[in-house]
């Protein structure tokens, strides 16, 4: 059971992630710009996407590893589990650097001087 003390603290942590939306967000537009801002929000969809590659895989191998002594055996699985990842992150990575450059430049309303380097900052 979840006592009053997490419960609020959780409360606590929602509400200021809201919080800290609506007090960043114009620091950023001012400090950063709306090209820059535009990117970095880019930059995050790309992130929030990727995190999808991982459908649960993480939480299958916590589980996997804590339920068996067999260190073979977990040998086998996570060798398994690293050839599947590779092969997502390789299949992702060359989808992505060939379609970065018509993304930027259909997606993000900025001049056509700044998508060298805003595809630049993407990739990094």
């Amino acid at each position: 059971m979840i006592s009053n003390k997490k419960f609020a603290f959780n409360y606590l942590a929602t509400f200021w992630a809201i919080v800290a939306n609506y007090v960043f967000l114009p620091l950023y537009l001012k400090l950063l710009g709306p090209d820059w801002f535009g990117i970095l929000s880019v930059g995050a969809i790309i992130q929030s996407v990727l995190v999808l590659f991982d459908s649960g895989i993480t939480a299958t191998l916590k589980r996997e590893f804590a339920a068996s002594a067999d260190n073979v055996y977990k040998n086998e699985l996570l060798h398994s589990f690293e050839k599947i990842i590779i092969g997502l992150f390789s299949a992702g990575s060359l989808i992505f650097a060939l379609s970065l450059p018509f993304f930027i430049a259909k997606w993000l309303n900025i001049e056509s001087e700044m998508v060298p380097t805003a595809t630049s900052a993407l990739r990094l």
